[in-house]
């Protein structure tokens, strides 16, 4: 009776063993398959172009007082024997172009010298729209 208690005992054994899965290694699951979340391909960022400084600023105002005031007068109210008042109200009949080629070339017979030489293009427009359109 005993070994047919221990043959019992060894068989229960068995069956457990084998309903727990005890008896052979289980592989482990396969790790769950991810999918790369989708991704916009890379868009080409255009070259950015080179920066160009901002062109300065004429301060026709200053330019006036070194260039002008001495012969046509601090507020420009104009100098007698010198130079005529520039201010926009005795200017009316010029254009700004003229005031530019006045300025650029001077006036034979009178006091006014050329300033194409030692002004730029763009100081010289600065002062013909300064002339024409500032009130002192």
């Amino acid at each position: 009776m005993r070994k047919l208690g221990i043959l019992v005992t060894i068989i229960t054994l068995g069956l457990i063993l084998a309903a727990c899965g005890g008896g052979t290694t289980a592989t482990p699951p396969p790790p769950p398959q991810t999918v790369p979340p989708a991704t916009t391909p890379p868009v080409a960022t255009p070259p950015t172009p080179p920066q160009t400084p901002p062109a300065p600023t004429i301060d026709a105002k200053a330019l006036y007082g070194s260039k002008c005031a001495a012969c046509h007068g601090a507020n420009r109210e104009g100098v007698t024997g010198l130079g005529p008042s520039l201010r926009p109200s005795d200017h009316e009949k010029h254009t700004v172009a003229e005031l530019a080629e006045i300025i650029s070339k001077g006036r034979a017979g009178t006091a006014m010298p050329p300033f194409g030489g030692s002004l730029s293009t763009a100081e010289i427009d600065a002062m013909a729209n300064f002339i024409k359109n500032v009130a002192p």
